[in-house]
This record gives structure tokens, sequence and C-alpha cells, in this order.
């Protein structure tokens, strides 16, 4: 007898030793199906697939997108160490910056980070086989050995006097004037023979959905602050998420299916499948406010000539799985087609940008719609705020005292002005800036008009 209830108590001893001295505890939900301790949230690491561990933290350490499964704080922003694993953190830093007396936070540029230009002095280096060189921008200096492989060669890489990374280039090499672009990503189907024929000789008064486009009972006049949109102000604009719904940039509806978005919104790599485009959104709290819809993407088309590093070109289209069904919360904007507004720089001219973006700088997204309205600026006063090349082919728009502009997450949304027939249309996309809001620091936008070539060109496939 004695002999049994020491083997059960031995038994049960080894029972309640094989178990975790302290059981997990379910303290925050990411979804139905996964669950993690409250000591995961707001340590910088995606726990949660949808990062809702990271949202919405006092102090939090995830203050820096690497992309969109990993986050840093900003004092790992231009250390010289690269954090992110593709130098993401280590681009794009502020020349002339102590980095002893700033935070990171006010080194870094805001959503969209285009690469500084190069200061005129070059510095001595050797090169990845020990030849002399001079430490220039990668895109002025492309190596057939980068090319081919670039961790055999890595040891090109150096860094410029703005901390922004450059390539050793030998000095037998003639360096290139004219920016290399990067190459298309491989899910983009690009024929290059296709011509783009000149604007000027061409009626594209037909792309789009010029018979239906722009429609709104929204008037521009009635825009004059940063303020909720009403549900039916913008039916043509669309939320771009991934398919584990993680709304990241916006786009426009511009025909039943094509979204005109920016470039670097699909950057290398992205696949169509991990896409969805939703429509008739405006309040992301609710499910039943608007005619919401989520599309497939069966086809990303970036601009062959798109630049990662400076933004040059920073247009893309997104076909659909299916066609957009129209109604009163869903419709197209009209495009920039006519002969006027071709020619058009559109500069004092009022326009709005609208989107679910931060309302401030480092800020939360908007659940709700958000509106403001912003002047288009002069090109020379837009080229001279910024040390960072803009391009002719985009144009600035922000309030002149600061505290109107487009910010984080509004990166592909559309910029949009009333024509004199009260009809809407896109003359811009959101590209990037320098924080948000701050007095003469604008957004900068893709002129629209300056691609209806490369539109049409893309619509008939």
């Amino acid at each position: 007898m004695y002999f049994w209830l020491l083997v059960v108590a031995i038994l049960t001893f080894a029972d309640a030793a094989s178990l975790p001295a302290d059981p997990i505890e379910c303290q925050f939900l990411c979804d139905e199906t996964r669950c993690i301790e409250n000591s995961k949230r707001c340590n910088g690491v995606a726990d949660c697939d949808d990062l809702s561990d990271e949202n919405g933290c006092v102090d939090s350490k995830c203050e820096f997108m690497c992309d969109v499964t990993k986050c840093i704080e900003n004092t790992r922003r231009c250390d010289g160490v690269d954090d992110c694993a593709d130098l993401t953190d280590e681009r794009n830093c502020l020349e002339g910056v102590d980095t002893g007396n700033e935070t990171a936070e006010s080194k870094t540029l805001h959503h969209i980070l285009p690469f500084l230009r190069p200061k005129a002095k070059e510095l001595s280096c050797l090169g990845g086989k020990n030849e002399p060189g001079h430490c220039v921008p990668l895109e002025t200096c492309v190596l057939k050995e980068l090319i081919e492989d670039y961790l055999k060669y890595r040891g090109y890489f150096c860094v410029l006097e703005n901390q922004s990374v450059g390539v050793c280039c030998p000095q037998n090499h003639a360096s290139r004037i004219k920016r290399q672009t990067t190459a298309a990503p491989a899910i983009v189907n690009i024929d290059e023979t296709k011509k783009e024929p000149d604007a000027a000789d061409v009626d594209y008064t037909y792309l789009g959905e010029p018979d239906v486009c722009g429609f709104s009972t929204k008037q521009l006049s009635r825009v004059s602050k940063p303020q909720a949109a009403g549900m039916r102000d913008y039916p043509w604009i669309v939320a771009l998420m991934t398919t584990d719904y993680f709304h990241y940039c916006g786009g426009v509806i511009i025909d039943s299916l094509h979204i005109l978005t920016a470039a670097h919104c699909v950057p290398p790599g992205t696949l169509p499948d991990k896409l969805i485009v939703r429509v008739g959104e405006y309040d992301f709290r609710t499910s039943n406010d608007s005619q919401v819809a989520d599309f497939g993407v069966a086809r990303l088309v970036v601009h062959e000539e798109y630049d990662t590093g400076t933004y040059e070109n920073d247009i893309a289209l997104l076909r659909l799985k299916e066609p957009i069904t129209y109604g009163i919360y869903v419709q197209p904007v009209c495009l920039p087609t006519r002969k006027q507004d071709l020619e058009n720089d559109f500069r004092n001219t009022t326009a709005v940008v609208a989107g679910w973006g931060t309302t401030e700088y480092g800020g939360p997204m908007s659940d709700i719609l958000m509106e403001v309205p912003v002047p288009i600026w002069d090109q020379d006063d837009c080229v001279e705020s910024f040390i960072q090349t803009v391009f002719e082919s985009a144009m600035c728009a922000a309030g002149k005292e600061g505290g109107k502009d487009s910010c984080q997450g509004d990166s592909g949304g559309p910029l949009v002005t009333q024509r004199e027939d009260n009809r809407w249309m896109t003359i811009g996309v959101v590209s990037w800036g320098i924080r948000c809001g701050e007095k003469g620091k604008p957004g900068v936008y893709t002129r629209v008009n300056q691609f209806i070539p490369w539109i049409a060109s893309h619509l008939s496939y």
C-alpha cells in the first residue's frame, strides 16, 4: 500500500516539474488566433503580423519603418550601423548635422527619403580591388562588377561627406552625369520598344472615363482647413493594403480596371498577389458606412525609369483582377488630358490632398478620410526649398506658413483640383517630403500631366 502511494507521489511530482513555472498569459490579442504577452508590446519588433502590437505606443521604439515587418528607434538612424539589413536606416542622412547635439528624429526625412545632392568635393578612396578612386554617389558610377555580384564587390561601397552611401569609383572609370535608374522588378512586364508619342501631337481626352469622371458635390471653395472629408466627397480615392489588411499607401481610380499610385508604394520585389485595393472606404472603424469593396491586383506597372534613390518618375499603375462597379461612393477621377491641362504648371492653383495618413509627423494613422487644401508653389520656390533634387516632373504643394501638407501614409494618394466645369481631376501623386507641415518644406508630388503619354501607353495592355 505504501509502495503504491510512493509511486503516485513521485509521478505527480514529475508531472508538476515538467510544467512551465510561469505559463504564458494571453495579455494582448493580435487577432482571433494569436495572443502575446504585454512585454512584447511596443518593443520595436513586429510580433503581430499586422504590427498592431507596435501601434498606439507611448515612447514606442517603433519610430522608423525599415519595411512592413521591421521597425527601429530613430536613434538607430544614421549611426553607421545597418540595423535594417538593407541600408535604409543609413541612407539620406542630413549633412552638416551634429549627431551629438540633435536627436535622430530631427535629422530624419519623413515618409519618403530621396538621396541628398552630392557635394562638389569628392573623397579619395580605394575600391574593391584596391584601385584608387573617388567616393561618389552610386548612380553616377555604375560598375559592371556591382551589377554582376553585389556581395562579392561590396568593398566598393563608401560613405560620402553627407553620410549617404556612395561607391568608390575608379579614377579611370568615366562617371555618368545622368542618374542611372534601378532595374525594374521582375513582376513588371515592360515593352522596351514601345515609344511614347509627344503629348502635343496626340488627343488624350479619351483616356480614363471622360464621360463619368470627376463628379462630386464637393466644392473646392468650401475646403479651407485640414478636416474630415465628407463620405461622398472623393469617391475616386482608394486605400492600398497588404493581404494582412495593413493600410500603407493611397491611390486613385482612373478607370474601372486601373489605379494610379506612386512607384515607391510598390517597390522592387512587390508581388501583385500580396496587395489589396479597397474602394469606397471612408471610416476604417465601421464596416457599413459606404460601398466598400476589395479588389485583387493582377499586374503592376512601375515607370521604367523610376529611380529609388531620387524618386524621379515616381508613378505606377495597378491593374485589377476584376473591374470596379461604380456607385455613389465609388467613381473615377478625371485625368489632366485636355490641351490646357497638359500645358498647365498649375502654379498658384489651390488643390486638395486627401487620405488616411497621419495628421502629424510620427502620429497615428487616421481612421477617417481627411482632406487639406494646399496651393501649388512656383517651381523655383519649390526647388530652392530643398537640398534634395526636385525634378521638373515634380511639383510642390503646401501651406506657405506650414500646417497644411500631406504626411506619412498619404503616399501614392491623389492631389486633385476642380475644373471650371466643376469636375475634379488629379494633377499630382503624393511622393515625398521632409517631416510634415513645416514652414518652408512643402510636400513633393509627381506631376500627372507629365506622364499622360506613359499612362496611355500602358492602359491598353
